[in-house]
């Protein structure tokens, strides 16, 4: 099965359990129609291996719909993943029930916490930065139905930055090493942005705008590639970069490098538009040892794809394309 429901990034699972049966657990029996809401999320038995743009942390909004009135039940709840598990409750963040009164529960959810500026029932802001870490995510909207409260709740997230690689390509008798790689733009870019989201809990949509906040020149660093001799494929630099989408970009960029040592460069022009979610991989013939863009090849969903990935259940590295 492969599932490609366009920028799922994450499965983050809050799962609803209507009973709790362990001694020293709260008496759920005691509160009457209630049940508790327990933040839990399957992905990996190792951490380690969670694959690029995914966070042991997030920050969830929920609120319930009662009656054509509005209850807020998590405001911002931080939650992390502890040892095996994930948790939310603290002093102050207590555990929170269903209420079993609602008509239905509105949960907005993003990750990383610290890259939360705000966040609410209609909206959320991500505060975003270039960098060859992770991406930001936001979580696309999710409404549940009173019929279905005790039932797991799969939130899907999607990234906020696009990602920007590069691959060279050149035959040649002998292995190439290329060096010293920079894409430069040669006037200023969005290198720090906000992104804002919006909800529409009647379409189900999120929609996304993007706003400058700093502008700077500076040059994307990629890790050197070897090309094997006598090959004709193009090979993709180990650096992924995070960029900020389309906020003020520039169509005049420069590439430098270094074949075997010797030092070129040539200029070239961005004309895809970045998107959040996608990535874009610029592919560069070397041919006569002069750089030439001959190619940009778009990614048309997310990163990477999921192979057999149930929602709530778990994976790893091996999972990933």
């Amino acid at each position: 099965m492969k599932w490609n429901n366009a920028t799922i990034a994450a499965c983050i699972i809050l799962q609803v359990i209507t009973s709790c049966n362990k001694e020293g657990d709260i008496p759920v029996n005691n509160v009457d129609g209630y049940s508790p809401i327990v933040l839990d999320a399957q992905q990996s038995a190792s951490r380690a291996s969670i694959p690029d743009g995914m966070h042991d942390n997030f920050k969830v909004f929920a609120v319930a719909d009662i009656g054509g009135s509005t209850s807020v039940e998590m405001d911002g709840y931080e939650v992390w993943f502890t040892g095996s598990e994930w948790s939310y409750i603290t002093d102050s963040q207590p555990l929170r029930f269903w209420n079993a009164n609602a008509d239905h529960y509105r949960f907005t959810a993003a990750s990383p916490i610290e890259a939360v500026a705000s966040i609410n029932a209609a909206a959320l802001t991500l505060s975003l930065e270039h960098n060859n870490t992770a991406s930001a995510l936001y979580a696309l909207p999710k409404k549940i139905s009173n019929a279905d409260f005790g039932n797991t709740v799969n939130l899907q997230f999607a990234y906020a930055h696009c990602m920007v690689q590069v691959a060279f390509a050149k035959t040649a008798d002998s292995d190439i090493t290329v060096s010293d790689i920079k894409l430069s733009p040669q006037s200023e870019i969005t290198t720090k942005g906000d992104i804002s989201v919006s909800y529409d809990w009647d379409a189900m949509t999120a929609s996304t705008s993007v706003s400058s906040t700093t502008k700077s020149t500076p040059a994307l660093s990629f890790e050197s590639v070897t090309i094997p001799s006598n090959t004709t494929d193009a090979i993709i630099s180990a650096t992924k970069y995070y960029c900020i989408p389309d906020a003020a970009n520039t169509l005049q960029w420069n590439i430098s490098l270094k074949i075997a040592g010797e030092e070129r460069s040539a200029a070239f022009e961005m004309t895809e538009t970045w998107q959040s979610g996608k990535r874009y991989t610029y592919v560069f013939s070397l041919k006569d040892n002069k750089p030439k863009l001959v190619n940009v090849i778009t990614g048309d969903d997310d990163f990477f794809d999921c192979n057999d990935v149930i929602p709530g259940g778990d994976f790893s590295v091996a999972d990933m394309e």
